[in-house]
């Protein structure tokens, strides 16, 4: 009885070896779907915050039609100095109000979406938000120098809307 045994020496060895590579290859397609997972939720937060922001700005265009026609702005120019009227007592004109809403605007734009720049249209009866920004892949770096994001991923989004 005692030769079975020592003709299966090592055998059990073996198949832990082999057991534990497949579970080691089974750990790695779960850690490559977990990193991709993290990438699309990265892009969704993305775009949800730039329909927020295009449907804000509009809301500030509709509350301030006084002034509607003015806010124009060209995608990408910077912010410019504006009287703060966040304050219940500001007193801010109509046009002091455009001013402080669209530098707050691009403000937000620029800290809430990568890279992010944007326009306000006007041709009379419809109004165009746009918003440019970047999907940073998570495989990819981005260069600080230049604040461009290496194998660049620029998207676009558009809101066409009236009063």
């Amino acid at each position: 009885m005692v030769k079975p045994i020592k003709r299966m020496c090592g055998a059990t060895l073996l198949e832990m070896m082999i057991s534990l590579f497949v579970m080691g290859v089974g750990m790695m397609g779960v850690l490559g779907m977990q990193t991709q997972a993290v990438r699309f939720n990265h892009q969704a937060y993305s775009y949800s915050q730039a329909v927020f922001l295009a449907q804000e700005i509009m809301e500030s265009i509709r509350a301030n039609k006084t002034v509607a026609a003015s806010y124009q702005v060209a995608l990408g120019d910077g912010s410019s100095t504006a009287k703060n009227c966040s304050a219940v007592n500001a007193n801010c004109s109509h046009s002091q109000l455009k001013d402080w809403d669209i530098n707050a605007w691009q403000e937000k734009v620029a800290k809430r979406l990568p890279a992010g720049k944007g326009g306000i249209a006007y041709d009379g009866t419809t109004y165009v938000v746009t918003l440019e920004f970047d999907l940073i892949p998570m495989d990819k770096q981005r260069d600080k120098s230049t604040e461009q994001t290496l194998d660049n991923e620029r998207q676009t989004y558009t809101l066409k809307a009236g009063l």
